[in-house]
């Protein structure tokens, strides 16, 4: 799991500290709230960006002013708004600690304001001390985002034009910055992120660029002592023998290096100094592990308008954790095979920086689905139908998508996501059992599926040969869908998600339907993940609160069917006791042999 950042860690302390002041327990708060246990816990832990709903229902409950809180929220939601492709997205702050992922005791008394901040002196890589101001946080009960300007004035709150050389703005430009902290230069105001890499050690790499200082610069964080990046700048065709004027910047050959070199560090945003780079540059960083290992490197440029593609990531150069670029602001140009449709960014806060996912304006028939999904996915794209007319709501637009909420699906344990699921419900579920179901512990993860022989009864929809690639199932459970075959879905489309994997398409559209079960679905997503690996199982359809997945390795003895039956009753209760049979052996039952699994979150 990801260690939380300076923004979420500071408003997790800031949350914990008033939800003592309410004395009430875990439970207690999510008796007399919307949110679950488990989800406050995440949220007084910084695991997971709590929605701005929550904290003001905490300080509610506390009879505290929630305009420190809210300000901090801002901060933090700014910092996380990147996370819905999995990579997070900082403003700068440097020097300042990152708490452990384990549960930390309410904060002590904040100190007093910070002198002003000074450049640190051993080889310049780290920015300004860390910013102590948020003791007079406390005394501000409204504000906002005007509290988080003032507090912290490296913060780009607002709009990028609104910037100006005043004593908050930038102190250098273009060849004035070269080698440079972008901290004490105050470069970091607003940053581009030009490309992000998570390595395997777990560590979180960027590279950032400043168009109004004209520079770039790595960094790195959740690392540990010894941990070395390294930074290059080459011209606009990759060549190294494109000098900048002065001997500087593009091409110069030259390297920005910055080290962890103790537990400070290892706790905190680690900064190469910067490079002049103009547009065309291409910027490129390695990251060299202590304890050995390869060395990772990956890269991204800056276009000819001096700012970073559009919405772009650049690929690492080595197999891990970076970011794709986001192909639906060019869909017009990738020559799929699509008909008239439509890009959605609708959120309830509003539109969202890049589209969501597309959709098209008719109803899917059977053969869609195949005609697309292998040339989609060359594009970076995948498939999912999507109910634009159904009983439980209307198209995209109107589902409330919500991906500001959602963390990355990676980042996460299937099987701890499960058990957490399954403890809160404990009571409830040995309530339920049936004689021959799992007990009322925790069962533990199911063993793999075998590739399917066909469902027992010949004569239903789902019989069949034996089929065991997941693509291709997919395409037969999406024929089924588009030919009435699936009772939830009225009218589905045909829609096309940025995503890699197909148990990630939830997430990365910030879809809500089990908001009252976890408002972060990608922890939803780390099990759809493990049933992919396990079962070969690819989302299908959604509507608002529906998802069908196609499976590829079903369970074919009761046996197994009761294992995955768990599982089911842990990540969707409501299949069970609400849409389904109502107790598990009798569910358990009918997914033998079953090549779609539906569930359904009331």
């Amino acid at each position: 799991m990801t260690t939380p950042s300076p923004e979420c860690a500071r408003l997790a302390a800031a949350l914990r500290e008033v939800k003592e002041q309410t004395g009430l327990s875990m439970a207690g708060l999510a008796s007399k709230t919307l949110f679950s246990k488990s989800s406050w816990e995440r949220y007084l832990n910084g695991k997971t960006l709590p929605p701005r709903e929550a904290v003001r229902e905490l300080c509610r409950l506390a009879g505290a002013p929630d305009g420190r809180c809210l300000a901090l929220w801002e901060i933090a939601e700014s910092e996380w708004r990147g996370r819905g492709t999995g990579e997070p997205r900082t403003e700068e702050r440097s020097r300042e600690p990152k708490p452990s992922p384990t549960p930390a005791p309410p904060p002590p008394p904040a100190p007093p304001p910070a002198p002003p901040p000074q450049e640190v002196t051993r080889a310049g890589h780290k920015g300004l001390a860390a910013v102590a101001v948020l003791a007079s946080v406390s005394a501000v009960a409204v504000g906002g985002v005007a509290v988080a300007l003032f507090l912290l004035p490296d913060q780009d709150v607002g709009s990028r034009s609104s910037a100006s050389p005043s004593a908050t703005g930038p102190r250098c430009r273009g060849a004035a910055c070269e080698g440079k902290s972008p901290m004490h230069m105050k470069c970091g105001t607003g940053p581009d992120t030009l490309a992000s890499h998570r390595t395997a050690t777990g560590a979180w790499l960027e590279l950032r660029h400043s168009e109004e200082c004209g520079t770039s610069w790595a960094r790195m964080w959740g690392t540990r002592i010894g941990d070395r990046i390294e930074m290059t700048v080459s011209g606009r065709d990759g060549r190294d023998d494109l000098g900048g004027r002065d001997g500087l910047g593009d091409g110069d050959g030259r390297v920005r290096s910055a080290e962890v070199e103790d537990d400070v560090d290892a706790e905190a945003y680690v900064y190469t100094p910067m490079a002049v780079t103009r547009p065309g540059a291409v910027v490129e960083a390695c990251f060299q592990p202590a304890a050995g290992g390869r060395r990772e490197c990956f890269d991204g440029s800056v276009d000819q308008s001096g700012r970073p593609p559009p919405l772009s990531v650049a690929p690492p150069k080595v197999t891990g954790m970076a970011t794709l670029p986001n192909p639906l602001p060019r869909l017009a140009t990738l020559g799929l095979p699509l008909p008239p449709g439509r890009l959605v960014d609708e959120t309830p806060d509003g539109p969202w920086h890049e589209p969501l996912l597309w959709y098209a304006d008719r109803p899917a028939s059977p053969g869609d689905w195949s005609a697309l999904a292998a040339p989609a996915a060359r594009a970076g794209l995948l498939p999912v139908l999507v109910d634009t007319e159904g009983v439980h709501g209307g198209g995209p637009e109107s589902w409330a998508l919500r991906p500001e909420l959602m963390s990355y699906p990676g980042d996460h344990d299937a099987e701890e996501v499960l058990a957490e699921f399954w403890e809160e419900h404990q009571e409830v579920y040995e309530a339920e059992y049936e004689e021959g179901a799992p007990g009322p512990d925790w069962p533990g993860l199911s063993s793999a599926g075998s590739p399917d022989a066909g469902s027992p009864d010949a004569g239903s929809p789902d019989a069949g040969p034996p089929d065991p690639d997941p693509d291709m199932r997919a395409a037969e459970v999406a024929d089924l869908v588009c030919d009435g075959g699936a009772d939830a879905f009225h009218h589905p489309s045909l829609a096309l998600v940025p995503t890699r994997r197909s148990a990630d398409i939830p997430a990365a559209i910030g879809w809500t339907g089990p908001l009252n079960h976890d408002n972060d679905v990608a922890r939803l997503c780390a099990v759809l993940r493990s049933w992919e690996d396990r079962f070969g199982i690819r989302v299908v359809a959604l509507t608002s609160s529906d998802l069908l997945v196609s499976v590829a390795a079903p369970p074919t003895t009761p046996a197994e069917a009761e294992a995955i039956a768990a599982e089911h009753l842990a990540f969707c209760p409501d299949a069970i006791w609400q849409t389904g049979p109502g107790d598990l052996v009798s569910y358990a039952k009918d997914l033998i042999g079953q090549r779609r699994w539906s569930f359904w979150w009331d």
